[in-house]
């Protein structure tokens, strides 16, 4: 019986999950003081002490004590953005790693993870292109320093061995 309180005590102290990380929206799960959970939709949430601070999509900050929020989960991005195809896979990782009754959540769900997976596609290509284009920037660099030093460079002319020779006789 000890047993069993321990482990509903060690639940109930447990962490909750919380992606403080990525960069994507996200919705913050907190408890009021009516005992129900309420969602707030913000940009960024980040350590303040005991407390969380956020920013909501309507651009005002709150402060919540860390011990009223039930879990902070990953939002897919409704616009185009410059995420990077490791960032999407660390939220798929975190959101195939929830726990009921978090994982029965639209954010959770299969569809929502096809989009992630999608979205690290998307993620992925733009990485390909990105990278292409910084090669492409580079060789063009070294093109322009190459013409630089060419037009910089003291004219010489090549002269026939006999023009040579001719040049050391009259000298």
């Amino acid at each position: 019986m000890a047993l069993g309180w321990l482990l509903v005590a060690g639940f109930l102290q447990a962490e909750a999950p919380m992606d403080l990380d990525s960069p994507f929206p996200k919705v913050v799960l907190l408890r009021d003081g009516k005992g129900s959970v309420e969602e707030r939709e913000v940009l960024w949430v980040k350590q303040a002490g005991e407390s969380l601070e956020m920013e909501t999509i309507k651009g005002t900050r709150a402060l919540f004590p860390r011990t009223e929020v039930v879990a902070i989960l990953p939002r897919l991005p409704t616009g185009q953005g410059n995420f990077k195809p490791d960032e999407v896979d660390r939220v798929v990782a975190f959101l195939e790693g929830l726990s009921a009754p978090l994982n029965e959540r639209a954010e959770a769900s299969r569809e929502s993870l096809q989009k992630w997976r999608n979205l690290k596609n998307l993620a992925k290509e733009a990485q390909i292109k990105l990278q292409q284009e910084e090669k492409a920037r580079e060789q063009e660099k070294v093109r322009q320093e190459q013409l630089t030093i060419r037009a910089h460079r003291p004219k010489t002319t090549l002269r026939s061995g006999q023009q040579c020779r001719q040049a050391q006789g009259s000298g």
